[in-house]
C-alpha cells in the first residue's frame, strides 16, 4: 500500500479545516451566538491576546461587546455575557448544579486542589470538608492570632518610620497574610513579616505560577513535564522558579507528616512542641483517618494545601493595598475613617475584633469600595451548566456549554455604580447602598465562591485600621502611576510591574 504523500496530507488538512470551519460557523449549538468569525472557528484570538501580548484577552472580550453587545461568543465553545443582572444565573447556588470548564481547570498546575475539581458533586465534597474551618466563627476565634501578627508589622513600620526607608506596603502585607494563613493551614509561623526586605516566598510562588496561567492553559503538558523532573534539574532549567519548589518541597513534607500522624496511635502527639494541633490545621483536617483514602493522597492534600496558602496571601494583600492607598490619596475620606474608628478606639495601639469594627458605617462602606476597585480575581472562570439549559433575553444556552464574565466588568459597570473609576465609599451608605451588596463580587458567588472569604474581610477590617489609626503615609507617586488595570493572569495587573504601594511612613499617632 503506497504511503501518504506530503499532497495527500494537505489536501486532507484542508479538508478537515474546512469542514471544521463550516460547522463552527453555520452549524454548531452556539452559531445563533453574535461574536467575531475569527472566536467562533478557532481560539486564536484568546491565544493571540493572552499568551503572545500576556493577559490582554479581557480588554479584547470588552471590545466585543462593544460591537456585538451583552452576550457575545468569545471562544467555538464558550459564552461571555457582560449582564450583572445575569450574574447569579452563572455562578448559582442552591440546587443548582455548577461545574468547571475543564480547560480554565487545568490553567492553575494543581490538579487535585478543589480549585481544579470539574465535577460538581466532588466539589461540593470537597469544600464541606474545610467549611467549618473558614466559618465566620472559626476566624472570629482566631482574633488573638491576627491581632499578635498585625502589631509585629506595626512595630516594622514604627522602625522604618524612625529610619526614614521607603516601604513597599503591598509586600510587607502578603508577609502578613503569608504569616497567617501558613500558622493557619500548616500549623507553624513562617515569619515572613520579620525579613528585612519582607521577603516572601509564597508571594513570589504565587506570581510565578498566574502568570503562567494563560501558557498553562494552552501547554498543559510543560507544567506536567516539569513535575515529572527532579527539584534539582528544574532548579537549573528554571532558576526562576527556585521559590515555587522551595514552597512545594515545605509543603509536600509537612503533608506527609500530617498523614503519617493521622495513621499512627500518637496522631498530633508526636508534633513539634508549639504546633498547633492537627485538628486546628489545614492539613490536619485534609488528612484526617475519617476520609476516604481516594481523598487522602499526598497529592491530594499538597495540592490542596497549595492552592489555599497561595491564595490566601496575595489577593487579601492587594485588597489591602488598594484600601490604604484610596485611603491616603484622599484626606478628606481617611480623616471620616479616623474619627468613626477614634469614637471606638481612643487608644491607637488597640486592635478592635473583626466583630466590632464591622458595625462601623463608614469603615464598611471604605472596605467595600476598596473591594469594588481591588477586584479580587478578575479572571473569567467559566461555569457549565451540565444538565440545564438556560435563557439570556432571547438566546438559548446549551447544556455543557461554558459560560463566564469577569468581576471587572460587573465592578465597572457605569449603570450600577456611576462614574465607577472614582472611589466613592459614600456610595454604599445611600438608600440604595444595600442592593449595590449583590453585585460586589470580588470573591465570586455560588458555590464555588471563595472559600476563605470571612478569613479575607477579618484581615481587612483589623489591618486597615490598624494603620489608618495609627500612622500617616506618604505614598510614592510610581504608586499612582501603576494604579490601573491593564492585564489580567487570574488577578489584575499593570501594564508593567505588579500593583505594589510604594509609601513612607511619615508620623506615627500615639495619642
Amino acid at each position: 500500500m503506497p504511503l501518504i504523500t506530503a499532497w495527500q496530507l494537505l489536501v486532507a488538512c484542508v479538508a478537515y479545516f474546512g469542514a471544521r470551519t463550516i460547522y463552527r460557523l453555520w452549524f454548531h449549538p452556539l452559531s445563533h451566538i453574535p461574536g467575531p468569525a475569527l472566536a467562533a472557528i478557532s481560539h486564536l484570538p484568546e491565544f493571540y491576546h493572552d499568551v503572545i501580548k500576556g493577559g490582554m484577552y479581557f480588554q479584547q472580550v470588552s471590545k466585543y461587546h462593544e460591537r456585538y453587545g451583552p452576550i457575545v461568543r468569545i471562544s467555538p465553545g464558550e459564552l461571555h455575557i457582560s449582564d450583572p443582572a445575569f450574574y447569579d444565573k452563572i455562578y448559582a447556588s442552591g440546587a443548582h448544579v455548577r461545574e468547571k470548564d475543564p480547560g480554565q481547570a487545568r490553567s492553575f498546575g494543581a490538579p487535585n486542589s478543589m480549585l481544579s475539581t470539574v465535577d460538581h458533586h466532588q466539589h461540593r465534597y470537597r469544600r464541606g470538608l474545610l467549611n467549618r474551618f473558614f466559618s465566620k466563627q472559626s476566624v472570629v476565634n482566631l482574633h488573638p492570632v491576627l491581632e499578635a501578627r498585625i502589631q509585629r508589622l506595626m512595630k516594622r513600620f514604627e522602625r522604618m518610620h524612625e529610619r526614614g526607608d521607603e516601604l513597599n506596603m503591598t509586600a510587607a502585607l502578603a508577609a502578613f497574610t503569608a504569616d497567617v494563613i501558613s500558622h493557619y493551614c500548616l500549623g507553624m509561623d513562617l515569619r515572613f513579616s520579620e525579613d528585612e526586605a519582607f521577603r516572601n516566598d509564597i508571594r513570589e510562588a504565587h506570581t510565578r505560577i498566574i502568570r503562567q496561567c494563560h501558557f498553562t492553559k494552552y501547554f498543559p503538558m510543560v507544567s506536567e513535564s516539569l513535575n515529572l523532573l527532579p527539584v534539582w534539574l528544574v532548579r537549573c532549567i528554571q532558576p526562576e522558579m527556585a521559590c515555587l519548589l522551595t514552597v512545594q518541597e515545605t509543603v509536600s513534607g509537612l503533608a506527609a507528616e500530617a498523614l503519617r500522624r493521622s495513621s499512627s496511635s500518637n496522631s498530633s502527639k508526636d508534633k513539634p512542641q508549639g504546633s498547633l494541633a492537627d485538628e486546628d490545621t489545614l492539613l490536619g483536617v485534609l488528612a484526617h483517618p475519617s476520609i476516604p483514602a481516594a481523598e487522602r493522597t499526598l497529592a491530594r492534600v499538597q495540592d490542596e494545601a497549595m492552592i489555599v496558602l497561595l491564595a490566601g496571601t496575595e489577593t487579601t494583600a492587594n485588597a489591602i493595598s488598594m484600601a490604604l492607598y484610596r485611603l491616603y490619596t484622599n484626606p478628606t475620606i481617611l480623616q471620616r475613617v479616623r474619627d468613626e474608628l477614634q469614637s471606638i478606639v481612643p487608644d491607637p495601639f488597640q486592635i478592635p475584633p473583626w466583630s466590632t469594627l464591622e458595625r462601623l458605617p463608614y469603615l464598611s462602606a471604605t472596605i467595600k469600595e476598596s473591594l469594588r476597585l481591588s477586584y479580587g480575581s478578575i479572571a473569567r472562570m467559566a461555569r457549565v451548566a451540565p444538565d440545564e439549559t438556560l435563557t439570556y433575553k432571547n438566546y438559548r444556552i446549551p447544556p455543557k456549554t461554558p459560560m463566564s464574565t469577569s468581576t471587572y466588568f460587573v465592578h465597572m459597570d457605569p449603570a450600577i455604580f456611576p462614574d465607577p473609576e472614582r472611589f466613592e465609599p459614600d456610595r454604599w451608605l445611600q438608600p440604595s447602598g444595600d442592593s449595590l451588596t449583590r453585585f460586589l463580587v470580588p470573591f465570586h458567588r455560588g458555590t464555588r465562591g471563595c472559600l476563605a472569604l470571612n478569613l479575607a474581610y477579618s484581615e481587612l477590617f483589623m489591618v486597615v485600621a490598624a494603620i489608618a489609626r495609627r500612622f500617616d503615609l506618604r505614598v510614592q507617586e510610581r504608586s499612582v502611576q501603576e494604579s490601573r488595570v491593564a492585564r489580567e493572569y487570574t488577578a489584575p495587573f499593570p501594564a508593567k510591574g505588579d500593583f505594589d504601594l510604594h509609601c513612607r511612613v511619615s508620623g506615627v499617632i500615639d495619642s
